[in-house]
């Protein structure tokens, strides 16, 4: 092995240059200083860090590259300039096709100052609801290491994509479905640990009577809510109260009783996740995790492991992976688990 196999090639860090960071623009939303404690210790999942990866000079497309901060995941998307425009779209696209999940699975995302950006109010803002999809916050100046993940991602893709790559007529499929493979595979060994530290953590079995308390507590509210409007009816009879006042608080009844349901359904949903459980040595992870040290594709792999790829016209491709919903639901186990419980009311 030789220093050109190897991932970081050397110390090539410059000294901090003072001049440059005062010179620099200033965010255009909350800094990293503002940034909660559960996104820093990485205890969480659905905190995201985002950069961009460029070609060569002359093209104008780029990679947009995204890092969950707890398990590493990448979501890595072309974008045909290096414009906060672009950006922006491609957020919009990602929440078109996620729906209502785009803010449970993005619940912050951390960026660089880079001029792709600066429109904060743009990538927060939802195109499906009226509250922001995600918060945005910003990294110092000429600061790469606070973005540590997505830093490693970034090196990560340049084995495939080196610098110098035409984004705009990029075709090296072969290279890119290895590296979509090979993330995948660090994806399950990454998924494998986490399921192991939070099957043996007592704040599972903490988490399930959490939720047991939850849900009666809910249960004996919406009992009292529906006795409450069922003698409204008599009481209006009765002449306690106006048909006005009966027809409001049979409303606002049926708005709490509504509210309740709802929460009731997501709260037991949880519970049927969380009891169901998911093993280390599930065969979704198995099947990956034995590929740790993959370096080529060979007809084997892509028939146990690929289901279909697209290649699309504007160049990008997408690989479909077997075992799809298995590794969604292992993550929406690690998502609970790892997140505390919606909070009740």
């Amino acid at each position: 092995m030789t220093e050109e196999d190897l991932l970081y090639k050397g110390d090539h860090r410059k000294p901090e240059d003072r001049d440059r960071q005062k010179r620099a623009r200033p965010a255009k939303g909350d800094t990293i200083e503002q940034r909660p404690e559960e996104i820093n210790s990485r205890d969480t999942f659905g905190n995201w860090e985002m950069d961009s990866v460029m070609g060569c000079k002359g093209s104008k497309a780029a990679l947009v590259v995204l890092t969950e901060r707890l398990t590493r995941y990448p979501v890595i998307v072309r974008v045909p300039d290096h414009t906060m425009e672009s950006v922006v779209r491609a957020l919009d696209r990602m929440e078109r096709r996620m729906g209502a999940k785009f803010r449970e699975v993005f619940r912050s995302i951390t960026v660089d100052n880079g001029c792709e950006f600066q429109d904060c109010e743009g990538m927060e803002r939802s195109k499906r609801a009226r509250k922001p999809r995600t918060k945005i916050f910003y990294c110092h100046p000429y600061s790469a290491y606070e973005r540590g993940s997505n830093e490693n991602m970034n090196r990560i893709i340049r084995r495939f994509f080196p610098k110098g790559t035409n984004f705009d007529k990029h075709n090296r499929l072969e290279a890119a479905v290895l590296f979509a493979i090979q993330y995948q595979v660090s994806t399950a060994v990454s998924y494998s640990e986490i399921v192991a530290r939070i099957n043996a953590a007592p704040l599972k079995k903490s988490q399930s009577h959490r939720l047991n308390d939850q849900i009666a507590a809910k249960e004996k509210e919406l009992t009292k809510i529906t006795r409450y409007k069922q003698s409204l009816y008599q009481d209006w009879k009765d002449g306690e109260i106006s048909q006005q006042e009966y027809r409001e608080m049979k409303a606002d009844y049926e708005r709490q009783a509504a509210g309740l349901s709802d929460l009731l359904a997501r709260l037991t949903a949880e519970r049927k996740q969380l009891s169901n459980g998911v093993d280390q040595q599930h065969p979704a992870l198995v099947a990956f995790a034995k590929y740790q040290n993959i370096e080529k594709l060979t007809r084997e792999i892509l028939i146990e492991l690929v289901d279909h790829i697209k290649v699309y016209e504007n160049g990008n491709i997408s690989v479909h992976f077997k075992f799809a919903d298995e590794f969604r639901r292992i993550a929406e186990y690690i998502e609970i688990n790892t997140t505390d419980t919606a909070e009740a009311g």
